[in-house]
């Protein structure tokens, strides 16, 4: 049973649809919540910490940080759901009430939809980024297909060979190659 302040060890989450500790820190573990729009409320602050400090949320999720988020190393995947078939137009969304502070070796990864490229939409009062830090959508939207045919999404290039692409975000999607 998970409640109030939580620090975090190596957890795979489910069976429940929405969690709302008070703080949450995760410090070198990986914290799953695998349910499909989840909805994670943190009244106070979230804070991931350490090299291996990693939190999933998948399919649709909906964060809302009440206080801060910090990231010292680590990483966030956010996994999208997909869109234009309800009342957003976003397939996730993270909200921080007041700032995202990503330290150096800190990554948020968005994921977008592999086929229907539903996207994460962020919002927050200020951002900080430092030195090799960021947020990294390479490689995570529309997917490739591992049959005869064009890739996922609007441009999606043809596959040619065993290696294959999905579509690009405001252009063409990269070619297949043979290797």
């Amino acid at each position: 049973e998970l409640y109030g302040a939580a620090s975090i060890h190596d957890v795979s989450l489910s069976g429940f649809s929405s969690w709302s500790p008070n703080s949450l820190t995760v410090t070198n573990a990986w914290l799953i919540f695998s349910v499909s729009n989840f909805v994670l409320t943190v009244t106070n602050d979230m804070r991931i910490a350490g090299s291996t400090g990693r939190i999933d949320v998948l399919d649709n999720p909906v964060v809302v940080v009440g206080g801060s988020l910090f990231m010292d190393g680590g990483a966030m995947h956010l996994y999208s759901g997909a869109t234009n078939g309800g009342t957003t137009n976003y397939g996730g969304r993270m909200a921080v009430s007041g700032s995202v502070t990503l330290g150096p070796s800190s990554w948020i990864y968005p994921h977008s939809h592999p086929t229907n490229g539903g996207s994460m939409v962020f919002q927050a009062q200020n951002l900080t980024i430092a030195t090799n830090a960021g947020f990294n959508a390479d490689g995570l939207g529309f997917q490739a297909l591992s049959v005869q045919g064009n890739g996922q999404g609007p441009g999606g290039p043809l596959r040619t060979s065993a290696y294959s692409a999905g579509a690009g975000y405001g252009g063409k999607g990269g070619n297949s190659i043979s290797a």
